[in-house]
């Protein structure tokens, strides 16, 4: 019996068909394999696309979709679809549950607890979980930003949900086969990148995506880059080919690569803050570093201090999140400010000893203590 965590996300284009309609055989095998496999022991998370795309039909809309029109295609297909995966457990003996979410459930740490915890109580009641973003309610247009109160696409909340259970694998069902060195629709001589073992050496020119979803290739790509960092392997892979869950889960535990592009991580698991701190929603200011600090931080992975802070943007609170970037703004960690950004201005630049003299009240002596900081650059 294995304990392996498993999250698969399924996009829109291999949920429906050309016409719109869901590929209900399509679906239900993929519930057949998960439950087969749930009963071997393995915990699963399904992450589910094609709300918007159902919704638009039954309420007979065309695109372009203006931002209201998107949020009510989604709370009338994200009722059709949990219609089908709940009929499709049963047939299948597999409890379903439906978790809506929204940024900012990850971006506070008390939701993100409150969240874990029942994720948590799911699995080891051998239920399957099955998210989709709350897009009826989302507030801005689904994109990737670092300050969204969206997720950009469920790529991306397939990878945080990956990072905060630990799992084992990230599985990306998707129109295409996998990663090609170039867009395989343009080049008859375009090349599938079976195994990569160095993300960053991966220079693939890839574009395109799904015609029905959000998330095109680039979008896996960052979405498999943050789960590569938090130690989950993911496969990329078309879930349009019959078999190719079942394909892909007999190659798991074997030496074997399975249908698709195999990325197998190098890191260690992250423990549960600096997990939060890597998925959390946004950040409320940014933090400015010399080159020294930047040293520090990658290559010894010390605490943010005072003298190494060049600058401070933005309006923030002791106890939020903020970005730390370099003087180019390129991102290099983010973590849990100790000061407020009126006193991290007051202190920038000065010593740790320094710091008392400046703001009597404090005991603190490092702006971001390394246990509540995350990098985020490659070293």
């Amino acid at each position: 019996m294995s304990n392996s965590k498993i999250v698969i996300k399924v996009g829109t284009g291999v949920l429906t068909k050309e016409n719109g309609s869901i590929a209900e055989d399509r679906v239900q095998e993929f519930f057949s394999v998960m439950s087969e496999m749930r009963h071997l022991g393995y915990e699963l998370v399904f992450i589910t696309s094609g709300a918007v795309g159902l919704g638009r039909q039954s309420l007979n809309l065309k695109p372009p979709l203006s931002l209201t029109e998107k949020q009510a295609s989604a709370a009338v297909g994200q009722v059709e679809l949990m219609e089908l995966y709940r009929r499709l457990g049963k047939t299948n003996k597999l409890e379903v549950a439906q978790l809506l979410v929204s940024a900012e459930d990850f971006g506070t740490r008390r939701r993100f607890v409150h969240l874990t915890q029942t994720l948590d109580y799911l699995l080891k009641q051998k239920v399957l979980p099955v998210f989709n973003e709350n897009d009826p309610i989302s507030s801005t247009e689904l994109k990737i930003d670092p300050k969204s109160k969206s997720f950009g696409d469920n790529d991306k909340l397939s990878a945080i949900i990956a990072t905060k259970i630990k799992a084992d694998w990230l599985i990306l069902l998707t129109d295409v086969e996998g990663v090609f060195d170039k867009n395989p629709n343009k080049y008859k001589t375009a090349r599938i990148y079976k195994k990569v073992e160095n993300f960053k050496e991966l220079k693939a020119e890839v574009s395109g995506g799904s015609t029905g979803g959000r998330g095109g290739m680039n979008s896996k790509l960052q979405s498999t880059e943050l789960a590569l960092k938090s130690g989950t392997n993911v496969v990329i892979a078309s879930g349009k080919k019959e078999g190719v869950l079942r394909s892909i889960f007999a190659c798991l535990l074997t030496p074997e690569l399975g249908p698709g592009t195999w990325f197998l991580s190098r890191a260690k698991k992250t423990n549960s803050r600096k997990t939060w701190l890597q998925v959390s929603s946004g950040y409320k200011g940014i933090i400015k570093v010399n080159d020294g600090a930047k040293e520090a931080l990658l290559f010894k992975k010390a605490s943010l201090l005072a003298a190494g802070v060049i600058d401070v943007e933005g309006q923030f609170h002791q106890g939020d999140v903020v970005s730390v970037q370099d003087a180019n703004g390129d991102e290099l960690a983010r973590g849990v400010s100790y000061f407020s950004s009126s006193e991290c201005r007051q202190i920038m630049g000065l010593k740790s000893s320094q710091i008392k003299k400046v703001l009597t009240n404090t005991k603190r002596d490092v702006i971001i203590q390394k246990d509540h900081l995350m990098i985020l650059k490659d070293e």
